[in-house]
């Protein structure tokens, strides 16, 4: 059995201003939206950290896994 989270366990937060500390920190110099960011071909942007802010609700297309949108 795996000690992996379920996707409906609560995560603690996470302090973005340190985290993105950290990160740019290890890019040592290097773009973070240019290494991190990736861009899609409808044009929506997947940002590398994601919060209950920026991940998509079942109101959205890309919401639910096998949905009609």
């Amino acid at each position: 059995m795996s000690n992996a989270p379920s996707p409906d366990s609560s995560a603690p937060p996470v302090d973005r201003a340190a985290w993105r500390t950290r990160v740019d920190r290890d890019l040592r110099g290097a773009d973070y939206t240019r290494e991190l960011v990736q861009r899609l071909l409808d044009g929506r942007t997947v940002e590398p950290l994601h919060d209950e802010t920026t991940t998509p609700t079942a109101h959205e297309p890309a919401g639910q896994p096998g949905a009609s949108p």
